[in-house]
């Protein structure tokens, strides 16, 4: 009695120190239960700045794990964006959806203005209407030029007012070097759309947070569409696509001078928004977008923190058709990535259990109960949580063996209150 008592007192708390295991190819974080085990620890390297190989006249490499520029080459420099402002025109026309100014299945006229847009097309027909989803994904997917003058036109009345609309917006989003001409990136007059990897990185990581459901249309390697003379189809234009793990967004632009890209792309949840200007060609643009992303997923490094049906403790049962003691096990395999600047001057990744002292069976369990958790710390901020569950059902007692326990854990809990 006097044990359990004292466990009352003091929880289960263990902690655990992290350590990297250079030859396997993830570290463990948790391998033992042993609540009160610690090991000496070896931090993970905190990789260095480099002066990376990007041929771009201009980059902006973003972590929204980390929220902060990791990389930035130029990033202040005013450059024509070309089709990148087609993702401003997605911005307006996500926020007219979210607010019920429009449905996906909203039909939307074509008219000459946007049939006669050349560049890249969606191919709609004058005359016609097509779903306002559809057109979306035509600016999306394929970079259709015509499909944004439509999108304009119909919730703005013209592309006159839409731009005046998206200045707007870029003003809200401090995007102070920033000034769209067209909805598509293509003016009428002399001037053209200009913005820089800083103003146009701040932009699609504000579009992303509030709309990142977007991506599932975004990630899109091709899309049909019926012109009314047949159908078209056309793939993505993004380079990464298919290509490079994770890669699920987002615009491609394109000018005689250059070539330009905003992307992003996720593993294991961390995600990394890019933006390259000022590319002398298609290959340099992909290999940079590749060098920015492999840059910054390479300052994580994967961990094992515990394996499914991995015993953590052993509890006392009470109120339950038999005396017993019930074995509780982790839930669910569970892995974390961990930045190397997260543990500089941080040695130890510690680790602590919440756990009942007892389990009260009074009214059944069955196996696969949460009990607990595990909860994995660097400093003093949470990390990761994970389940502990139990991993053997457990039959309530009678009316007796509930008595009989309900008169013992009262009576623990009074000793426990002249301990």
């Amino acid at each position: 009695m006097k044990k359990v008592v004292k466990r009352l007192k003091k929880p289960l708390i263990g902690v655990m120190s992290l350590v990297v295991l250079a030859t396997a190819p993830s570290a463990t974080l948790a391998e033992k239960a042993d609540t009160h085990a610690k090991k000496k620890v070896k931090a993970a390297e905190v990789v260095k700045k480099p002066e990376l190989p990007i041929e771009s006249g201009a980059a902006f490499l973003y972590d929204m794990n980390l929220k902060k520029v990791i990389y930035e080459k130029n990033a202040d420099d005013v450059i024509k964006t070309a089709s990148l402002a087609k993702v401003m025109t997605l911005f307006l026309a996500s926020d007219a959806l979210a607010s019920g100014e429009v449905k996906e299945n909203d039909k939307v006229l074509v008219s000459e203005k946007s049939w006669k847009t050349g560049g890249s097309r969606m191919f709609l027909e004058v005359g016609r209407e097509v779903p306002f989803g559809e057109a979306f994904k035509g600016v999306a997917v394929v970079s259709g030029n015509d499909a944004a003058v439509a999108i304009a036109e119909h919730l703005a009345g013209s592309t006159d007012e839409f731009v005046k609309r998206m200045n707007e917006k870029a003003k809200k989003l401090k995007m102070t070097h920033t000034h769209f001409r067209s909805v598509n990136g293509l003016p009428d007059g002399d001037e053209d759309d200009t913005s820089t990897p800083r103003d146009l990185g701040n932009m699609t990581i504000e579009y992303l947070k509030k709309y990142p459901g977007n991506l599932k249309i975004h990630s899109l390697q091709e899309f049909s569409f019926d012109t009314g003379r047949g159908v078209i189809t056309q793939k993505n234009r993004n380079p990464l696509l298919g290509e490079y793990k994770g890669a699920d967004g987002l615009k491609t632009g394109w000018i005689d001078e250059h070539y330009n890209l905003i992307g992003t792309a996720e593993k294991g949840g961390v995600r990394l928004v890019f933006v390259t200007m000022k590319g002398a060609n298609e290959k340099i643009r992909a290999k940079d977008a590749k060098t920015l992303l492999d840059y910054g997923f390479n300052q994580y490094k994967k961990y094992v923190l515990n394996k499914k049906g991995e015993k953590v403790a052993t509890l006392p049962v009470y109120k339950a058709s038999e005396d017993k003691k019930a074995e509780v096990v982790m839930k669910n395999d569970d892995e974390v990535v961990i930045h190397s600047s997260q543990l500089k001057g941080k040695k130890t990744v510690k680790e602590k259990l919440v756990l009942p002292d007892y389990i009260n069976a009074g009214k059944g369990m069955k196996a696969g109960e949460v009990i607990g958790k595990k909860q994995y710390f660097i400093g003093k901020k949470l990390i990761h949580e994970s389940d502990i569950v139990l991993k053997e059902g457990i039959e309530k007692g009678n009316w007796w063996q509930k008595a009989l326990d309900s008169i013992l854990l009262s009576g623990m809990w009074i000793v426990g209150l002249f301990k």
